[in-house]
């Protein structure tokens, strides 16, 4: 029999307290299939402020992606002087062509209302998109814009170099516009906006086909994050030639309605793959938590 003095016994009672929780991962939270309507944007409200002067906004060229079949281009506009200002309408895009500039038309949605409100240091993010796929793309010639330029609805014009939009399957189209805060350096312990997110897929995945991945929710902080109201998710798959897209409410109650202090919960999702060209080598995936973080990832077409 081996017997241990009481400092001995104190150390072991303490790591095992450590490794205990370790020792068996928890099984990730099933997958719930029940649909949820996702909080509209609030990136136009109608409130009341001064008009935004072409010196209040600055205009930076953002990233290039795809969205619901659209190769895009993202602006912004930001608001940079120290008090609220107001966009009574989206901007007019121009983009600089062969013949001359050429205004961008809008697609009617419900993120692209009259007017946009923005807070010091707040920005509309505007979503230049194009066709992403069609047989002259299967010429080496293409037609590619690199020179726009934005005219505020209260007057002026900014211009921004150094664009990539991809005109040769069809005109240019503002198909989103989102007002984007500033995240605080250090968000609110305890909110949903506290988490992180990662999202481990299959190595491959088949065009037409579903599959299951895992978003793990991690919390860094030291206060459990409650899940409760339960938020809703939205998943985003994109090829060249399709879009699959949904939103669906999270199975928090398989997660016992929270993330623990500095823990991690993970939870099993599952997608469909839109049809895909030969030209697509990959599907690109995007998961957005209501009110939370969000992640992306590009898997290969098998």
């Amino acid at each position: 029999m081996i017997s241990l003095s009481n400092s001995n016994a104190h150390r072991v009672a303490a790591a095992w307290a450590v490794l205990a929780p370790l020792a068996v991962a928890a099984a990730p939270v099933a997958w719930l299939d029940q649909p949820a309507l996702m909080p509209v944007p609030d990136a136009v409200a109608a409130a009341p402020g001064a008009p935004c002067a072409q010196s209040d906004l600055v205009l930076t060229l953002g990233g290039q992606g795809a969205w619901h079949g659209q190769a895009t281009q993202e602006l912004l506009l930001r608001n940079r002087s120290a008090a609220r200002c107001q966009l009574s309408a989206l901007p007019v895009i121009e983009l600089q062509s062969a013949s001359g500039w050429q205004a961008a038309r809008v697609r009617p949605m419900a993120e692209t209302a009259d007017a946009v409100e923005l807070a010091p240091n707040e920005a509309l993010a505007v979503l230049l998109g194009t066709p992403g796929a069609c047989e002259a793309t299967l010429r080496p010639e293409r037609t590619v814009v690199r020179h726009l330029r934005v005219l505020p609805p209260g007057g002026g014009v900014l211009d921004a170099a150094g664009a990539h939009v991809d005109t040769t399957c069809g005109p240019a189209m503002i198909v989103r516009a989102d007002r984007h805060g500033t995240r605080a350096a250090r968000p609110m312990p305890g909110s949903t906006e506290s988490l992180t997110v990662q999202v481990t897929t299959p190595a491959t995945v088949v065009a037409g086909a579903s599959f299951n991945y895992l978003v793990t929710l991690k919390n860094p902080g030291d206060q459990a994050v409650a899940l409760s109201p339960c938020p809703s998710y939205e998943q985003v798959l994109n090829t060249h030639t399709g879009t699959t897209a949904a939103a669906l409410r999270l199975n928090c109650s398989g997660a016992g309605d929270s993330v623990p202090a500095h823990g991690e919960v993970q939870f099993e999702m599952r997608a469909s793959v839109p049809e895909a060209s030969a030209h697509d080598a990959g599907v690109k995936l995007s998961w957005r938590l209501a009110g939370g973080p969000a992640a992306g990832t590009v898997i290969p077409l098998h």
